[in-house]
């Protein structure tokens, strides 16, 4: 299954499409390539998890995708629910502020 994963894996896949094409990775990420690599290289230590017996951690810049990906889906999400009620003008000023562990929406 571990195997499979990481030969045909959404993640897999999708990356080494997006890896080869700039601007489909800065659409899909919000990002350029190299920022993504800077962002992995300074959360790697905090983001790394340990292989076991029972199982392979998901590796570090899956686990950064993943993440980023939500994120943006997420604040997609947030800004359409704000549309439908508030209007444009409030979405404009919608801030995100990033830190270590967290983000933080501010209005």
């Amino acid at each position: 299954m571990d195997a499979e994963r990481l030969a045909s894996g959404q993640f897999y896949t999708i990356m080494s499409e997006l890896k080869g094409d700039n601007s489909k990775f800065l659409n899909y990420f919000r990002m350029r390539h190299k920022s993504f690599k800077d962002l992995l290289d300074l959360l790697k230590m905090d983001i790394q998890k340990v292989d076991t017996n029972m199982r392979r951690s998901i590796p570090i810049e899956e686990r950064l995708a993943i993440t980023l990906r939500n994120l943006l889906l997420t604040i997609q999400e947030i800004r359409s629910d704000i549309a439908k009620t508030a209007g444009v003008e409030l979405i404009a000023n919608i801030q995100m502020t990033c830190g270590a562990h967290s983000c933080k929406i501010d209005w």
